[in-house]
């Protein structure tokens, strides 16, 4: 699933999930999903603690209520209109108050800085057997399927036990720091990513500057997110970049 906007359907599932009203093969499918999707596991987060900073909202709200009611007992019955008329109002309020904080995190959750990233990353797709180059060889092919078969950490194992034996590799260094990236393993993969932006030449400099680029985004250090992906001159460069205004 493409991060995005939650829409109505999507927040209503998410909900039925949350309540357990969904019928048993309905959690069972929804429940592999969250295995298998990370963006879909990230918005059911991110959705319960929406629901929890409304609820919480709502609930100061009744509680400010309550006091009032204690503090002012009005006898008469324009007393009580009145009341009721405030308490009408305030109901009113808390709707406002509830309607406003779910739009305002909805609208935070969509621009947020992993949202942005979920939006525009997708694991570079790796290159094809009879275009693999240097080094090129049994075991790096075989890496490489593994790797487009999202097995990133078997991919990493092999291509680092090759970088030993050849250090200055930017095919090797680039494609530890992709699998690392897909893998969700953060830092390795700034770490090598950033290696391969430093060596003059290399034909992977392009692309390992707008996967870092979204990297450090996904990090919270925009300024020089933002210089990396303008490095990379990807087609998706501008688009993301005015996300950033």
């Amino acid at each position: 699933m493409n991060q995005k906007h939650l829409s109505v359907r999507e927040m209503e599932e998410m909900d039925r999930f949350l309540q357990g009203e969904m019928s048993q093969s309905e959690a069972a499918d929804f429940t592999k999903r969250l295995r298998e999707e990370d963006t879909l596991r990230q918005n059911l987060s991110e959705y319960k603690w929406m629901q929890t900073a409304i609820r919480e909202a709502a609930l100061q709200e009744r509680l400010e209520e309550f006091h009032q009611t204690l503090k002012t007992r009005p006898e008469n019955g324009a007393g009580k209109r009145f009341f009721h008329l405030r308490a009408t109002w305030r109901v009113a309020a808390v709707v406002l108050i509830i309607a406003g904080a779910a739009g305002f995190w909805m609208l935070y959750l969509k621009n947020s800085p992993k949202q942005i990233y979920s939006r525009y990353y997708s694991p570079d797709p790796g290159l094809m057997s009879a275009m693999s180059g240097e080094p090129e060889n049994y075991e790096f092919k075989k890496a490489m399927v593994e790797y487009k078969n999202g097995d990133y950490t078997k991919a990493q194992t092999a291509w680092e036990r090759m970088l030993r034996k050849n250090p200055a590799s930017d095919t090797l260094l680039y494609f530890i720091g992709a699998a690392a990236q897909a893998a969700g393993e953060q830092e390795k993969a700034v770490i090598y990513l950033q290696k391969v932006v430093e060596i003059p030449n290399s034909a992977f400099q392009k692309d390992a500057s707008w996967y870092l680029g979204l990297e450090l985004m996904k990090k919270g250090e925009t300024e020089t997110a933002k210089k990396y992906i303008q490095q990379s001159g990807y087609p998706q460069s501008s688009p993301l970049l005015k996300e950033f205004r």
